[in-house]
């Protein structure tokens, strides 16, 4: 909790941080503040120092865009609460490693990372979420990269994107839209780089999930 007054310029830059994740979804780099304030970049680092000593903010050194706020100035009570709503309806789902966006990789590594998200984006149904190593969704958005939220389920309808394990669930997997075909199922991907992968044997493929959202990171 934040017990020690802010000095004018204190409480400026608190509030240009507030306002920077409200229009941008993140907060800015020191760099940004030492921008918009004309300081130099050891006098905006030094500015970040003390609203940290006073207990206004966190930082996280290890990255760059690490500010986290603690307390809300006066006249901002509307956006305490709203962080609070926020933080009281998320939910943490598995981040099980890599899925192939190219050629079918590993299967699935599990992991003890978390991804967080919103939990009115996953009403009921069981989750993962899935770090991108590849470019062959790329004509759909799907960047190297990218996070992609999927739902658990071993079914999946014409034209959704799947997350497909081919040879069992030990063998290969991959990300890709689901066409099927009579007793064939094609695995296709949107980058016109890469072939269809055509399954004849069913047997050989197994759905872990269809992909609902996709986060990127912005930095």
């Amino acid at each position: 909790m934040a017990t020690r007054k802010l000095t004018a310029r204190q409480e400026q830059i608190l509030r240009f941080i507030i306002d920077y994740i409200q229009d941008y979804e993140r907060p800015p780099t020191i760099r940004d503040i030492a921008d918009f304030f004309k300081f130099t970049v050891k006098g905006a680092y030094d500015h970040l120092l003390a609203l940290e000593r006073k207990g206004w903010i966190d930082r996280d050194t290890k990255h760059s865009r690490g500010i986290l706020i603690k307390e809300f100035p006066p006249g901002l009570e509307h956006l305490q609460m709203r962080r609070e709503l926020i933080k009281s309806d998320i939910r943490a789902i598995p981040l099980v490693g890599r899925i192939a966006a190219g050629e079918p990789d590993a299967a699935i590594a599990s992991s003890d990372e978390k991804f967080v998200i919103g939990g009115d984006y996953l009403p009921g149904e069981e989750h993962f979420a899935l770090k991108v190593n590849g470019d062959s969704m790329q004509d759909v958005g799907i960047y190297f990269g990218d996070i992609v939220i999927v739902r658990k389920q071993q079914t999946a309808r014409n034209g959704e994107i799947v997350v497909a394990l081919i040879d069992g669930i030990e063998s290969e997997a991959t990300l890709k839209r689901f066409v099927k075909k009579g007793n064939t199922v094609i695995l296709h991907p949107e980058n016109e780089s890469y072939e269809d992968i055509k399954i004849d044997d069913l047997s050989q493929l197994q759905i872990n999930g269809v992909v609902i959202g996709l986060y990127r990171p912005m930095s």
